[in-house]
């Protein structure tokens, strides 16, 4: 299961909240696109309940009713594509897995307009890395791509202090933007701060959608009155002030000492 931590709506008088998740599950919302999205999922989630269907009829061909009667097991959910053979020496398996869910999360979010055309990021760290002398590494998003184009193959491997880690995906499959790609500096202060002194946290999101950052702005913030709220306000809600771009290596301290060592909002 991936930990989440969502940094959300910075804004005049922005305040930083961090949320950890379960799962990669961004919830719902009322727009058309949503709708889309999740008849889409509904439609797959049929075709594949129905062909799990036909293979149990026809492997219940010549046994007995009893032996028929019992079900193979569901397919797993959450479940991506075979790693292409040209990138199998470029990569592990672990992190093939992790560059499928978070590129599928970048499309989910553009989906639900969690996006600022090019801007924002959701960042994973990539298993197994933490031990490296420039680690822990994390996947970003390329700067110049929007969250409708971000795929597996072109999300960068970056190390704490910004620098892209050597690259041996085939230039084929880095179609939008060739080449090294290029890191955007506010993302990375913000991440690369949290990555390194949040060693629970694996994923981070951190967004300017309308709802958070219309919230954030107000004195009071979060209220308990409702039950999703009152589910936020017990992850643990941090604030931190506007300070501008988060250009400067100086933030990233004050940033981790308003955040806290448990808060997930």
């Amino acid at each position: 299961m991936i930990r989440w931590l969502r940094f959300l709506g910075l804004g005049l008088l922005a305040t930083s909240t961090v949320r950890a998740f379960s799962s990669p599950s961004f919830g719902s919302r009322s727009s058309s696109e949503g709708r889309t999205a999740a008849a889409s999922i509904l439609q797959v989630q049929v075709q594949v309940t129905d062909i799990g269907s036909l293979q149990i009829d026809a492997s219940s061909v010549g046994q007995s009713s009893e032996e028929a009667a019992t079900p193979p097991p569901p397919p797993p959910l959450n479940t991506y594509p075979e790693m292409p053979e040209d990138l199998v020496h470029c990569m592990s398996a672990s992190e093939w897995r992790q560059r499928c869910e978070l590129a599928a999360s970048y499309r989910i979010a553009y989906l639900h307009d969690w996006h600022e055309n090019i801007f924002n990021h959701i960042t994973t760290k990539l298993e197994g890395t933490s031990d490296e002398k420039d680690g822990p590494h994390f996947l970003l998003n390329d700067f110049g791509i929007g969250f409708d184009e971000i795929t597996a193959c072109n999300l960068l491997k970056v190390t704490l202090d910004g620098f892209v880690v050597e690259q041996k995906i085939p230039p084929e499959r880095r179609t939008v933007n060739p080449g090294e790609g290029r890191v955007f500096k506010p993302g990375y202060v913000l991440h690369s701060a949290i990555h390194g002194s949040r060693h629970d946290v694996n994923t981070i999101w951190h967004g300017h959608d309308l709802d958070a950052t219309a919230v954030s702005q107000t004195k009071f913030g979060i209220l308990p009155l409702s039950q999703e709220a009152t589910f936020t306000i017990a992850k643990g809600i941090s604030y931190h002030p506007f300070e501008g771009s988060v250009n400067s290596l100086d933030e990233q301290s004050r940033l981790v000492a308003n955040l806290g060592p448990t808060n997930q909002i």
